[in-house]
């Protein structure tokens, strides 16, 4: 596994965070577009999907700077 880097783990931060501009994206795709039921549950099943390997990847970055003492 590579160095901990407090500067890569505040990208990924950011780069979570984004889940909202994403959800702001599908809402305005829903209420303005009248996207389809069908369409709309692919995209948030894609959604998920992504989220949760941004967050693996971020968590297990914050586990490695525990494990090395760059996170007290």
């Amino acid at each position: 596994m590579k160095e901990f880097c407090r500067f890569e783990m505040e990208h990924q931060l950011l780069d979570c965070w984004k889940v909202t501009n994403d959800l702001n994206d599908v809402f305005e795709g829903v209420v303005e577009q009248n996207m389809k039921r069908d369409d709309v549950a692919n995209v948030l099943l894609g959604m998920q999907q992504l989220y949760n390997l941004k967050f693996e990847k971020l968590w297990n970055l914050f586990e490695e700077g525990v494990r090395n003492g760059d996170i007290r």
